[in-house]
């Protein structure tokens, strides 16, 4: 008893391995794509990292010379320029905490720190007499450096 035409008799099933043939090669591609992006978005990551770590600005002096000004000077002693983007004034005499945003004081990027430069700058804040701030610089990769007290006249 014959069980089909003869011409297909011992052609079963190639189709069937000529797909998980091609499957596998879609898969294999794809796993190696995946895998080829993740080493890529690790090194970026890695990278800003390095970037990050590698800033280094310090507080030289906050002064507060007339009420709602606020004088910060800083240096960059790091290997390349920063971008000053926020100041957070930390009261610690009442435990309260401000945001000074630099990008809307100093457009479009904050206030630049070149390579061994100091720089001095001027935020308006509401500080009150007598009260004791903790004062941090935020750059734009996301660094704090702080001057741990300055108390205002």
């Amino acid at each position: 008893m014959r069980s089909g035409p003869s011409h297909l008799r011992g052609r079963r099933g190639v189709s069937t391995v000529a797909g998980a043939v091609f499957f596998v090669i879609i898969a294999i591609t794809i796993m190696v794509g995946l895998l080829l992006w993740s080493m890529e978005a690790q090194r970026q990551m890695s990278d800003l990292d390095t970037r990050r770590l590698s800033q280094r600005i310090t507080v030289l002096d906050v002064a507060f010379p007339s009420p709602g000004v606020v004088n910060i000077t800083v240096v960059n002693e790091g290997p390349e320029a920063v971008y000053l983007v926020a100041v957070w004034m930390v009261d610690k005499t009442n435990s309260t905490h401000y945001r000074v945003d630099l990008v809307e004081a100093y457009p479009p990027n904050g206030v630049a720190v070149n390579v061994g430069e100091t720089v001095f700058f001027t935020i308006s804040f509401g500080w009150v007499s007598g009260h004791t701030y903790m004062v941090k610089v935020i750059t734009d990769l996301g660094r704090a450096f702080v001057y741990p007290e300055a108390v205002a006249p």
